[in-house]
């Protein structure tokens, strides 16, 4: 069976620690932060946009 890669939009969800609104912002920027660090959840799946064979 053959493996593919899939791109999503989707809505993510994750639940952090701030002191305020704009500290949320610069930590979930994505040109400092590893999302996949933070705890949370895929809540929509809005489209599907890319398959490609890996």
């Amino acid at each position: 069976m053959a493996k593919y890669t899939v791109r999503f939009y989707c809505l993510v969800e994750a639940v952090v620690e701030a002191e305020s609104n704009e500290q949320v912002l610069d930590m979930c920027d994505l040109n400092v932060c590893d999302v996949n660090k933070l705890p949370h959840t895929i809540t929509e799946i809005d489209d599907v946009v890319e398959v490609e064979e890996v």
